[in-house]
């Protein structure tokens, strides 16, 4: 059986044509198209022996629900993403910024097999899946609700660059580019409670002062709680920094995340940003942006009521 995953390129680097090379028990295929333009890398493994039994899987209906199982190698898996990584950075660099981005985050998967036996086995011949862009939504706004914000809307002009910040870190975060997302909440939590201080004494200081905050970190923790995998989550990373669960513990952990996402080390043991581990910062950022929201309705509440 043979596995393949193939992951889209943007940019505009040119071969002389498609051309392909071996390195181990790994293949790599680029493939051109108009003008010659790299459009597509795929990297392919002939599986063989008892490893094609990882690739067993099964589709079967359960209360009207159709479900697929699908096997497969994830130490395999996590190679080739390493080997599309790599690839980015290093064309990107020779190409001198011709390379935009390798779509290692989406990638098709496709099993191949080479006889019948085999494909008594694989039950999924081919699978896409992103990572990136789920959050796709979509609103019907009332004609009164347009009517007020064309009308009145001025009266929000001091929202309106913590409302920029909150479409940008949205826009970031719907397309999984959590680090710029989380960058654009916190200016949000930063701006409205901060009162200019930057650093972690004086930051965590103003923001205890904030009856707001504390009353919207409250929201969050009740938002987020241990039945979700998120509000797991929340609570292992505040115990890896030693907080408690509760709006003192979530206003240390915005700070000490905000200070990971803007420095880098490579000896560093800790969790810190790099363009490769965004999903690291999922749930921290769906919690960063949830607090931003709430923050911003509250200002607006504010505003109307004044």
């Amino acid at each position: 059986m043979r596995y393949k995953a193939t992951a889209t390129v943007e940019g505009h680097i040119h071969l002389d044509r498609g051309i392909s090379f071996q390195k181990k028990d790994l293949v790599f295929e680029f493939v051109v198209g108009q003008d010659n333009r790299l459009e597509r890398i795929t990297i392919w493994k002939d599986i063989i022996g008892k490893d094609i039994e990882k690739y067993r899987g099964e589709i079967y209906r359960k209360d009207g629900i159709i479900h697929i199982n699908m096997g497969g190698d994830a130490e395999l898996e996590e190679k080739i993403i390493n080997e599309f990584r790599l690839l980015e950075s290093n064309l990107s660099f020779i190409s001198r910024g011709a390379l935009k981005k390798i779509d290692w985050e989406n990638v098709e998967e496709e099993f191949i097999s080479q006889n019948e036996e085999e494909k008594q086995i694989v039950t999924v011949y081919s699978f896409k899946s992103s990572k990136g862009k789920y959050l796709r939504t979509k609103a019907k706004i009332n004609e009164r609700v347009l009517e007020h914000y064309v009308i009145e809307g001025q009266k929000y002009d001091e929202l309106a660059i913590p409302k920029a910040f909150w479409r940008e870190g949205f826009n970031h975060h719907k397309n999984g580019q959590y680090i710029q997302a989380f960058y654009n909440y916190y200016f949000i939590i930063e701006g409205f409670y901060a009162n200019g201080k930057t650093g972690k004494k004086e930051v965590l200081k103003e923001f205890s002062r904030s009856k707001e905050l504390l009353h919207v970190l409250n929201k969050t923790l009740e938002k987020f709680d241990e039945k979700n995998r998120h509000g797991k989550k929340l609570r292992s990373m505040l115990e890896e920094i030693n907080c408690a669960s509760n709006n003192a513990g979530l206003s240390k952990l915005l700070f000490r995340v905000r200070g990971r996402v803007h420095h880098f080390s490579n000896k560093s043991r800790k969790t810190v940003g790099t363009p490769f581990n965004q999903k690291e910062f999922e749930t921290i950022v769906l919690i960063g942006g949830y607090i931003s929201c709430l923050a911003i309705g509250y200002r607006e509440v504010k505003i109307n009521n004044s």
